[in-house]
């Protein structure tokens, strides 16, 4: 922690007067155009696929008992194993993850985390609410004092080797105390420290509720500065589930980097065939649109006659035109349209449904020549 973090922590802290101007004028802070294209600057480094950059903040949000919190245990757990991949995203680095508990009994944290994973992990820490609690003094994220509470919680993990790169607030309105979430001007607050910790490089992921409206609740000035919300809901049809097992829909509210595709399905979460919880998804239980079947047939075999592709996908042969005509018009294929070559993102689209068939090593394959760098 440098001088200028530990004056900000003051000042929240009520130890400075707030009318004490910087001591470091803004000036020091520019950086010009020249200068900044000159910098050696790291490329953004991403956990998932390509859209959860490592140095981000986030929020799941989902109405009580959807299924929130086994989604985001599900996540650092297969960040800690080193899972091949998340959901059909590829895990692209294996990272130590801090999960911050507001309001869990430590019983029901031990069985969740259990069911994930039988064998303890190293790279997961756990803050349970529970003995908090029983101390009078449970976590509140708004306080200053106990925001420095928690840096200090950060360097003592960072100073025995246990630095997290992920950390997860379960949930914020656990962990938020005598302060009206609807309120602008005091969420600014939490939202001004946690994107401190986003500064810092931590890939911080809030845990949220949402309200009778389904969206999420409280202060909208919450999701401003975050690159993504993932929303989760109730299962829309009524198919019922295996014994044990959890179904909802994922969709994303906000991405500030490519969003993902598909960006609507279902994921389930129960035992496998040895008793262990997985959370998975399959690609038939999402709704791919008909052109995006299209997509995949052309990018297997290639243009066929329209009856062909109609039988395939299961379409009216009078709609292929139409949906050949949308993806040259969403930049999925190009060419011409007696021809239609796969572009480089029609491949990434066909990856992130279906990854075993399109994987990036075959993606030369695919890539034509006015997509090539050099």
């Amino acid at each position: 922690m440098d001088k200028h973090d530990k004056e900000l922590e003051r000042l929240q802290a009520g130890e400075l007067d707030d009318n004490q101007p910087p001591k470091r004028p803004l000036k020091d802070y520019i950086i010009s155009h020249q200068d900044i294209i000159k910098k050696d600057i790291p490329p953004v480094e991403y956990l998932l696929g390509k859209w959860l950059p490592m140095q981000s903040f986030g929020m799941i949000y989902a109405k009580p008992a959807v299924g929130k919190s086994w989604f985001c245990m599900a996540l650092v757990v297969a960040l800690a194993r080193a899972h091949k991949r998340f959901l059909g995203w590829p895990i692209n680095k294996q990272v130590r993850s801090l999960y911050v508990d507001g309001e869990m009994s430590l019983g029901d944290i031990k069985e969740r985390f259990s069911k994930l994973s039988p064998d303890g992990l190293e790279n997961v820490d756990i803050l349970p609410s529970e003995n908090m609690f029983l101390d009078g003094e449970p976590l509140s994220l708004d306080r200053t004092e106990h925001q420095a509470w928690f840096h200090e919680l950060l360097d003592d993990l960072e100073n025995e080797g246990r630095k997290p790169q992920v950390i997860v607030f379960d949930n914020l309105s656990t962990l938020r105390n005598s302060v009206n979430e609807n309120d602008n001007s005091e969420t600014q607050k939490l939202v001004s420290w946690l994107v401190s910790l986003r500064a810092r490089g931590y890939t911080v992921l809030a845990v949220h509720h949402a309200g009778k409206n389904g969206d999420q609740r409280g202060a909208s000035i919450l999701t401003v500065p975050m690159n993504y919300v993932v929303k989760l809901k109730g299962p829309d049809s009524d198919r019922p589930v295996r014994d044990g097992e959890t179904r909802f829909e994922v969709s994303f509210d906000k991405m500030r980097a490519r969003k993902p595709r598909p960006d609507e399905f279902s994921a389930f979460i129960g035992p496998d065939e040895t008793g262990v919880f997985q959370l998975t998804f399959s690609p038939t239980e999402i709704n791919i649109e008909p052109r995006y079947r299209l997509l995949r047939f052309l990018g297997q075999r290639g243009l066929q006659t329209h009856r062909e592709m109609a039988a395939e996908i299961d379409v009216g042969v009078g709609s292929i035109r139409n949906h050949l005509d949308k993806l040259m018009a969403e930049g999925f294929l190009q060419g011409l349209k007696t021809d239609p070559k796969l572009s480089n993102e029609g491949f990434h689209l066909l990856h992130d449904f279906w990854p075993d068939e399109f994987s990036y090593t075959e993606q030369s394959n695919f890539v034509q020549r006015d997509d090539m760098p050099f």
